[in-house]
């Protein structure tokens, strides 16, 4: 005792100091710790640093290191921070912090924007800490940091590292971001799989309702549409109070607008547009948007004027677009000043979404809608400052020069703009607007010699522009009234009246005088005045003539000036046909008569209004002489004008005489033009084409040679000669580039390729016109004409090439557009096929409606569409409905032999609905309404009766029913059915032999029957049962190879004879025909057992690495419920190889790393084989550990822990020997 007291009081002096210093050091932590929770940064910085100088190595020196980055962090010395977090998670590996410092590093490289860091210091938590509570919640920051760099692989990686690894709170999040971008990445099966996962596990009604949107999306994405209104549907009725609510009814909208239900569409978007309290900002705007879209569709522009307003109201990122929409929606309502508004709103308003382009554009029409002409020429200036390649350059600088020209009178502006065009555009179609447009602006200027260098370059460069016409018209206007020789008009004034001091004769004076007005002054008015006064006066006789004929060129001059459509213009011509006519009257003989009369009827030519006048002008006109020149010119405007009023019969016989009497004159290819276009009036096409051929191989640089070649390019077309039809399209964007028949040739070369069935090319082309008419912004409000035809002829094209989601995506897209017309109908009748084939009864039910619909307004057959319907849901077994349809066809049916078809069909559908009584009443009827001419229907009714019974399980009676179909009515339709179900009621009844043998007689003596593939796949089955594998084989093979008698057969048929396969031991076969159904089948619901059976097959055949790469490979892929039995299978690949240990270590993995527990016991079979394992290397007592593990485990079956006693039992007998 007083041993312990001595050590006690030696030990007590040292323990002093050390208890002084550990309270020293607690309160020194402690008074650090207290300043970083009071947040007195800088001093806790202090503190903390000395603190861990003076106790660099205790426990709270450590700790101290943590704080020491969080004081960092908050006074933003954010690196010194990361590097503080960073050393101690290094450092301290062992320290319960260190998971969490590497969290805090990874917020460090965060706050200073590195977020590829970031993301990787999360990542090393899981990678140094895996088992901390940490890890997920690290992978899940990391997932989101790789998410905002774009880096989908690492996210990818990160998410999957996750979802396999753990089951934490994380991991349903995890999934439904790895369903997102497996569904950006098109693989929406997986993306549907994830989705599913998270719906089937999560309590959270946000989760699930995200997951059931992103499913809907996949679902979409599959091309199940109407599983995917399922789904999004069950977002909006069962989860209203969560985000995805309003996500799910826009999506609702947009499935049902591409479905071409609009009134379905606007309901959904219009629920969502129409909350302003809880929905979002952007998706209420994007309602607003789309629901404007539809009724732009529709042409009803000022509904979408009033949506887009309140779109605009909103104030969301799409707002530029919004406006400027609005200002097109305006535009296209007659409101000019709404447009201006808006247009200039939208300039100024925009958030960026929106192309600046048309912005511009747009409000440059306003501009010069609104008369704003200067604000439309600084628009112009602005739009080519900024954008100086861009297409609509050229047409923005045309018609701005058109608005400097004539509103602003700013001649310079205009010819500046055209220059520019002309240098820089050279081969636009708009270089020859800008042409004409630059001697227009140079006539203006007073440079009358520019002006006619310009006209006179239009006619030789661009001889087919519709300006040449004009141009040639604006160069006599020039000649006519330019007055540039002034200076020897006052020489000839002055030998005048030096004429007249001699007292030469006054009416010669005067004629010269008149002369000097006309040729000279070009003062038409005095010009005139001054010859009739001549007349008046003793004017020599040789010179009358003239004067008359002056006269009338003056009044026509006049009309020029004037305008020939003004009333002066009217007068004038009026005057100078009565002076053409006098001329004649006074001078009947003579080349002046003669010209005088072919003038005179070309200017009447000009006002005859009707046929009739032309036909007597043109009468009178041929009855008089031939030899006068220009006659040839009147014939060709005679003709022209024949032709303009649709008498083609005429006009062909004007031409005619032109080119027979003319052949040599310059009318003569106008004429051989217009001669083949009145052919083709006639519908002579054939000789239209010849006619036309030769005027275009004649005369290349012709007014009418473009026009020559877009007809030849159409005609071809329309005659499936594509190749001929390609080279005239080559002629037009190489010779005639600049002609307006041009602007449309990539839709017209999609038409000719569309004729001639290309439908790969044609596709081509319409989407390169479409994109095309999408950039152009003067043509905001676009052809509604021309882009139906382009969305039809897009959805056929699609449909013909066997792209099933984008045809139905075209046609949908087209009867948002049109509800009425035979083309809507046929659209609805497409989409009611597509839906057909997808099962989808509802949908192709709807789409028949209107198809009906549409029938019937137009005088068509509305009982067939009613009728297929009806067929239609008879097919897919809703037999309700199917009589309700049946019945309207009824009422329709105009034919004995339809009405008794339908009634037959109303019988069945009683019989099907399990109405026996009313069946049986029905059918009675209709046998005695019909007699021996009801023979068939008696045996259908009968045979409908046997399946009555099956179905009720009366088995004996449905057999006695089937009998009676084979043995009375031996010769009827239904017979090779009712044999088919005799096999069936023997198989239900266990009977394989006797199935096989009605089986093998219904193949044998009905091979052509339609029940045949079906009764090959029911004898493959009973063969199977009966494990006769070659025979089994033999059937599905015949199903295989005359697929397409039942192409939906082929799936049932693939799967059961690769099982064939593998139980003959085919094993190579069964992995060639297992890969090809993977390919052909991928959104089959067995995929993944086909998956796992390839690893399995690779086994077999002794490819135990593939077998491994293939069943790892669906690991990653996220498939956890499987994963017990995939890592089962990775073991047996392993032990079959003869790596033992590396097949223990994965049988492990299935009770160590598996969560999810399946309907097979995986962990005990693993265990199983885990202990195989131990034996084949002799390692007997790991063996018995392992069966002993069966045992002991709770939820073992009874059967297994008796088997592993019996092999602990064997291991022991063999360590006692």
């Amino acid at each position: 005792m007083k041993h312990s007291i001595l050590i006690f009081a030696l030990l007590f002096p040292l323990a002093a100091p050390v208890r002084a210093q550990d309270s020293k050091e607690n309160a020194d932590f402690k008074l650090a710790v207290n300043l970083y929770r009071d947040k007195l940064y800088d001093l806790a910085l202090e503190q903390l640093s000395a603190f861990i100088n003076l106790y660099p190595n205790t426990a709270q020196g450590v700790e101290a290191r943590f704080y020491l980055g969080l004081v960092q962090s908050k006074l933003g010395k954010h690196d010194e921070a990361r590097f503080t977090f960073q050393n101690f998670a290094l450092a301290y590996a062992d320290n319960n912090k260190a998971p969490e410092a590497w969290m805090n590093a990874a917020e460090e490289y965060a706050a200073m924007k590195n977020e590829r860091e970031a993301a990787m210091a999360f990542e090393r938590v899981k990678t140094f800490h895996p088992k901390s509570k940490f890890a997920p919640m690290a992978l899940s920051k990391a997932a989101e940091y790789y998410n905002r760099l774009g880096d989908r692989e690492n996210e990818m990686r990160v998410l999957r590292l996750l979802t396999q690894e753990y089951t934490t709170d994380e991991v349903l999040p995890a999934r439904l971001r790895t369903a997102e971008l497996l569904n950006a990445e098109d693989q929406f099966e997986q993306a549907r799989q994830e989705c599913k996962r998270v719906v089937d596990a999560t309590n959270n009604a946000s989760l699930k309702a995200r997951a059931l949107f992103t499913m809907g999306q996949s679902l979409i994405g599959l091309g199940r549409s109407a599983d995917a209104e399922d789904a999004l549907s069950e977002v909006a009725k069962n989860f209203k109070s969560t985000s995805s609510y309003y996500d799910a009814l826009f999506m609702l909208g947009v499935l049902k607008n591409l479905a071409g239900n609009t009134d379905g569409a606007i309901a959904a978007w219009k629920s969502l547009a129409e909350d302003s309290v809880k929905a979002p900002k952007q998706l209420r705007q994007d309602a607003y948007i789309e629901m404007a879209e539809a009724n732009n569709h529709v042409r009803s522009f000022p509904r979408a004027l009033f949506l887009f307003e309140r779109a605009a109201e909103i104030r969301g990122v799409r707002n530029g677009e919004v406006l400027y929409n609005a200002g097109v929606a305006a535009e296209q309502s007659g409101d000019t000043a709404k447009a201006a508004k808006y247009y200039s709103r939208a300039l100024t308003d925009s958030l960026g979404q929106a192309d600046r382009r048309a912005l511009i554009i747009g409000a440059y029409r306003a501009a010069k809608t609104t008369k704003n002409y200067a604000e439309a020429v600084r628009l112009v200036n602005d739009y080519r400052r900024q954008y100086s390649s861009d297409s609509n350059l050229p047409h923005l600088l045309v018609d701005g020069a058109g608005i400097a020209s004539s509103e602003l009178n700013d001649q310079k502006t205009a010819i500046e703009y055209c220059e520019w065009v002309l240098q820089n555009s050279q081969t636009s179609e708009w270089i020859d607007d800008a042409t004409f447009a630059l001697g227009e602006a140079r006539m203006k200027s007073g440079d009358a010699d520019g002006a006619i260098e310009a006209f006179d370059n239009l006619q030789r460069r661009y001889p087919s522009s519709e300006f040449v016409p004009e141009a040639q018209k604006k160069i006599r206007f020039i000649n006519a009234f330019d007055q540039r020789s002034r200076d020897a008009s006052l020489q000839k004034l002055a030998l005048l009246v030096g004429d007249v001091i001699a007292q030469k004769s006054k009416g010669n004076l005067a004629y010269r005088l008149a002369d000097i007005y006309f040729f000279d002054l070009k003062d038409y008015q005095l010009a005139a005045t001054q010859y009739a006064y001549a007349l008046t006066l003793d004017l020599e006789e040789s010179l009358q003539s003239s004067a008359w004929s002056k006269q009338a060129q003056s009044n026509e001059l006049l009309a020029l000036r004037e305008g020939n459509s003004s009333k002066k213009g009217k007068e004038y011509l009026s005057n100078a046909i009565a002076l053409y006519d006098s001329t004649v009257s006074h001078f009947p003989a003579g080349e002046i008569a003669d010209q005088a009369v072919v003038t005179a009827f070309m200017l009447r030519l000009q006002s005859a209004g009707k046929p009739e006048d032309l036909r007597a002008l043109g009468t009178e006109f041929l009855s008089k002489s031939t030899g006068a020149s220009g006659k040839d010119a009147a014939l060709l405007l005679l003709g022209d004008s024949y032709l303009s009023a649709k008498k083609y019969e005429n006009a062909i016989l004007t031409y005619k005489l032109l080119l027979e009497k003319y052949p040599t004159r310059e009318s003569a290819p106008s004429a051989r033009f217009h001669l083949g276009m009145a052919l083709d009036g006639m519908m002579d096409k054939d000789s239209a084409v010849l006619v036309i051929d030769r005027f275009l191989a004649d005369t290349p640089n012709h007014l009418y040679s473009a026009a020559a070649a877009a007809y030849l390019a159409k005609a071809a077309a329309d005659s499936a000669q594509l190749t001929k039809a390609l080279v005239f399209f080559g002629m037009l964007e190489k010779r005639y580039y600049y002609s307006p028949l041009n602007s449309t040739c990539d839709i017209q070369k999609a038409d000719a390729y569309f004729i001639a069935k290309d439908y790969k090319n044609a596709m081509e082309w319409y989407e390169q016109g479409w994109k095309r008419m999408q950039s152009d912004f003067f043509a905001a409000a676009g052809n509604p004409n021309l882009e139906r035809s382009i969305i039809f002829h897009m959805g056929v094209c699609c449909e013909k090439l066997g792209d099933r989601a984008s045809a139905k995506k075209y046609y949908a897209d087209y009867v948002t557009r049109d509800q009425v017309s035979e083309r809507a109908g046929q659209a609805y009748y497409a989409l009611a096929s597509i839906a057909k084939e997808e099962n989808n009864v509802e949908a192709a039910t709807a789409y028949l409606q209107n198809v009906s619909r549409i029938a019937a307004k137009s005088g068509g057959q509305s009982a067939s569409v009613a009728l297929e319907t009806a067929e239609l849901l008879f097919r897919n077994e809703k037999y309700s409905d199917a009589l309700s349809k049946f019945n309207e066809a009824l009422t329709r049916a105009d034919k004995d032999s339809l009405k008794q078809y339908i009634l037959s069909r109303i019988v069945i559908s009683y019989y099907r609905l399990d109405n026996l009584q009313e069946a049986d009443k029905r059918a009675v009827e209709f046998v005695k309404g019909n007699n021996a001419g009801a023979y068939n229907e008696a045996a259908e009714f009968e045979f409908e009766r046997g399946t009555y019974q099956v179905r009720k399980k009366e088995l004996v009676k449905a057999k006695e029913r089937f009998d009676n179909v084979v043995q009375s009515y031996r010769k009827s339709r239904i017979v090779p059915e009712a044999l088919f179900w005799i096999a069936r009621v023997y198989e239900l009844d266990q009977k394989m032999p006797q199935a096989v043998q009605v089986y093998d007689s219904l193949v044998r003596n009905y091979p052509n029957s339609d029940i045949l593939p079906r009764a090959r796949l029911s004898l493959g089955n009973a063969y199977y049962n009966l494990e006769q594998w070659d025979n089994a084989s033999k059937q599905y093979r015949f199903i295989l190879d005359n697929e397409q008698r039942s192409p939906d057969l082929v799936p049932l048929a693939m799967s059961n004879l690769i099982m064939t396969y593998k139980e003959m031991e085919l094993f190579d076969g069964a992995l060639e025909l297992t890969r090809k159904y993977i390919d052909r089948y991928p959104n089959e619901t067995d995929l993944i057992d086909k998956k796992i059976d390839m690893g399995v097959l690779y086994q077999k055949l002794g490819y135990y690495d593939q077998s491994v790469l293939q069943l790892q490979s669906l690991i990653e892929a996220g498939n956890s419920d499987l994963e017990a039995e995939l890592r089962y299978y990775i073991g047996e690949a392993y032990y079959y190889k003869g790596e033992l240990q590396q097949a223990v270590l994965e049988f492990l993995k299935v009770p160590y790393l598996v969560t999810q527990r399946g309907k097979i016991d995986w962990i005990s079979t693993a265990y199983y084989m885990a202990g195989q394992s131990y034996e084949k290397m002799s390692k007997y007592d790991q063996a018995m550990t392992m069966y002993k593990q069966i045992i002991d485990r709770k939820d073992t079956d009874v059967q297994f822990k008796t088997a592993a006693q019996k092999e602990i039992d064997r291991v022991k007998g063999i360590l006692k020997k």
